[in-house]
């Protein structure tokens, strides 16, 4: 057994080896500290008020916070007493005043008591992926058939589907369908020079780099440590979840401890390279989004990374966009509240033919939900893929209209196209914009050559034994 140091053993060392030095009698420099709380100053301040930094929407943290927990069935009326008074003493400067409050806020937050008789708990909840597993039948394929030159295109095709969907959306994430029509009319491409810094595949490419290393055996656990490791911050759920890994607490904790925001976006925005990974199996990419899924989110959460994984999966022997997205709600469980909300959002397209219609309807049914909420975001996917009759440039198009998250709605839904058809599928006028390299803000992985990208992952997909290369 190797010998090791205990941990006495490290500072007793420590204490016995330092020798006292006169300069030590100087001024002692604190300017660090004083740099820091600020910086502490200013992230309390925008919890409470903030700009995203791209789409330049204003954000409300906390009232997201206390938002989302109500919608999960507790009583968090005495965290909404409390948002007027900090408005208050933000508004006047009050920062030591803001900040007290602040704490007690989350104080309440956290102990907000269960309203047993809320709609929420009369859903079943979904804790693991054997019991979701047992509650749905996945459509069996065959082992997928193809060329490596074929499933390079497409998997090629996919990684910059999103890259291209997702900047058509960040400058429009957060805003209003009435007013992205009264500014832009139609969005039919950029609305600005496209940019491309995006957390939604930050994700994605952590998940990858694992997959690499672990095939389909890869592990909540060592994802979560890549996480840490790569990402310096985050936003809702995975900021949360980030500290709460750097913190020793895992997978599925992680995604549940004094986390309010389990069943945002997040997992839903991630979904489609769990897809990517396992063609034509939507089990094996079922199970690996449930596994990424815990590392930040629970229950419904989790379902959402799971709809936009097997309709990805489904996108490599499919070619019908409708019914890829009718199979994808199959999929989900019949008791989930996900569920009703994917199958109200498809009636909704039934009842009114059309998508803005459609949409509206689901708007209201939904106007509870933070803009950044799986819910009325998971709508508009199906709303979106119901109606673009399989044609690439509208799908992006009505995803756009319908506002929201735009940039995690059409990065997702574009992918499914882009696996069936390859870079064909793609205007040029949409992926010309970024060259070979894709630009992000991973530690160690800051540049990264789109092909190398797509080399990797079918080498990965190959190497899992996932497709039957001919």
């Amino acid at each position: 057994m190797q010998e090791y140091k205990k941990a006495w053993e490290y500072t007793r060392e420590i204490v016995e080896k330092m020798i006292p030095f006169p300069e030590r009698a100087k001024r002692v420099p604190f300017d660090a500290i004083i740099d820091e709380g600020a910086r502490d100053l200013d992230k309390m301040k925008a919890l409470w008020h903030s700009l995203h930094e791209e789409a330049r929407t204003n954000l409300f943290n906390l009232a997201y916070m206390v938002q989302d927990k109500g919608n999960m069935g507790y009583d968090v009326s005495e965290a909404e007493k409390l948002l007027a008074e900090g408005l208050y003493d933000l508004a006047r400067n009050n920062e030591i005043g803001l900040y007290r409050i602040t704490c007690r806020l989350f104080r309440a937050l956290h102990n907000a008591p269960k309203i047993p008789s809320h709609p929420y708990w009369s859903y079943t909840q979904y804790e693991s992926f054997e019991q979701y597993k047992n509650s749905v039948e996945f459509p069996k394929y065959d082992k997928l058939k193809i060329s490596r030159e074929e499933l390079y295109d497409r998997i090629y095709a996919g990684w910059m589907a999103q890259v291209c969907a997702g900047a058509v959306g960040t400058p429009l994430e957060g805003y209003h369908t009435i007013n992205i029509e009264n500014v832009y009319g139609w969005v039919d491409g950029y609305t600005k020079m496209p940019e491309m810094y995006n957390d939604d595949l930050t994700f994605e490419l952590v998940f990858l780099e694992e997959f690499i290393k672990a095939g389909n055996d890869v592990k909540a656990d060592d994802i979560a440590e890549m996480w840490a490791a790569r990402i310096p911050s985050g936003y809702t759920a995975e900021l949360i979840a980030l500290n709460n890994i750097k913190n020793g607490i895992y997978p599925p904790e992680s995604g549940t401890y004094k986390n309010p925001f389990s069943e945002f976006i997040g997992a839903q925005m991630r979904g489609g390279v769990c897809g990517m990974v396992a063609p034509a199996n939507p089990e094996l990419a079922a199970e690996l989004a449930w596994r990424d899924a815990t590392i930040s989110h629970a229950n419904n959460g989790i379902l959402g990374e799971v709809f936009n994984a097997v309709m990805v999966s489904l996108g490599f022997v499919e070619s019908d966009l409708k019914k890829i997205c009718r199979m994808a709600i199959d999929m989900m469980p019949k008791d989930s509240e996900y569920r009703n909300v994917v199958e109200y959002a498809w009636k909704a397209c039934e009842k009114y033919g059309n998508w803005r219609d459609a949409w509206i309807d689901c708007d209201d049914k939904y106007k509870e939900y933070c803009w950044i909420h799986a819910y009325p975001n998971a709508a508009i996917e199906v709303i979106a893929l119901y109606f673009c009759e399989n044609d690439f440039n509208k799908l992006v198009s009505i995803t756009a209209m319908c506002g929201l998250d735009v940039d995690c709605n059409a990065a997702q839904v574009a992918n499914i196209p882009a696996v069936y058809h390859g870079m064909k599928i793609i205007d040029e006028k949409l992926w010309k914009p970024f060259g070979e390299y894709m630009e992000t803000y991973l530690r160690g992985m800051e540049k990264i050559r789109y092909d190398d990208l797509a080399e990797e992952t079918v080498s990965a997909i190959i190497k899992a034994g996932n497709v039957e290369i001919i």
